[in-house]
């Protein structure tokens, strides 16, 4: 068996086509390589302004938390277990338990192509005709 001249033509028009759009996927991936930290920088810029305000928010939170423990503290034994004073514990718990976990800055891990486009030559390397 062996392939026919127009065979050899296809396959040869084929592996150049896949060659170009290999190529052109190796470029654009590079492109991309080269432009995460720049889309990556004012993201984490936004988060750390951001982490910066939940800060306040979370020493706000917590004076006010410190405050109204400090408060309802002050008022009797019999007052606390009552109806308003377990309500007021609840009111506080709220303020206490306020939760400012920090966003995290992303990181760039750079991508890799799992695999480089390399079918143009697989297909060249085929075999003409059979032995």
């Amino acid at each position: 068996m062996k392939l026919s001249r127009q065979q050899e033509k296809e396959r040869a028009a084929l592996v150049k086509r896949l060659a170009d759009a290999g190529r052109l996927v190796s470029t654009r991936f590079d492109v991309m390589l080269a432009e995460l930290p720049e889309v990556v920088a004012p993201v984490n810029e936004a988060i750390r302004e951001y982490n910066l305000v939940l800060a306040e928010a979370a020493a706000f939170a917590n004076v006010i938390g410190e405050d109204f423990r400090s408060d309802f503290e002050g008022k009797s034994e019999r007052w606390q277990e009552g109806e308003r004073g377990q309500e007021a514990e609840s009111f506080i718990g709220e303020w206490e338990g306020f939760e400012a976990e920090v966003l995290p800055e992303l990181g760039i891990l750079e991508p890799e192509l799992e695999e480089k486009p390399c079918h143009a030559e697989a297909l060249e390397q085929l075999p003409s005709e059979s032995e």
